[in-house]
């Protein structure tokens, strides 16, 4: 596991956050369906700061995860949930402009 301490006492000081975000309720539903989903939920986002300066957002997308329980409300509910992460990365970035975002 790699921890912000560890990037300074190696001398690179970059800016970097770990954030689990997701709505409890959407998220208790889809546990209800497959326990399985727990493994993926609430979704990790990672944003941190490039060597030229620039910001990058990157997070696996819910619904990749969730193909595999081959269940509709899941994947319903999953596709509900990234859609509201892009929205709030765009947000974030005045709208998309400017700001490098990776989704993966």
């Amino acid at each position: 596991m790699l921890f912000q301490e560890d990037l300074v006492k190696k001398g690179h000081r970059r800016k970097i956050r770990q954030y689990q975000i997701g709505n409890p309720h959407i998220m208790y539903r889809m546990v209800e369906n497959h326990a399985g989903t727990g493994l993926y939920m609430p979704i990790h986002l990672l944003v941190y700061e490039t060597s030229d300066g620039k910001v990058m957002v990157e997070y696996d997308l819910p619904s990749s995860l969730c193909a595999q329980f081959n269940n509709t409300r899941i994947l319903s509910d999953s596709i509900m949930l990234e859609n509201n992460l892009i929205k709030m990365i765009q947000t974030a970035d005045g709208g998309g402009r400017g700001k490098s975002i990776s989704d993966n």
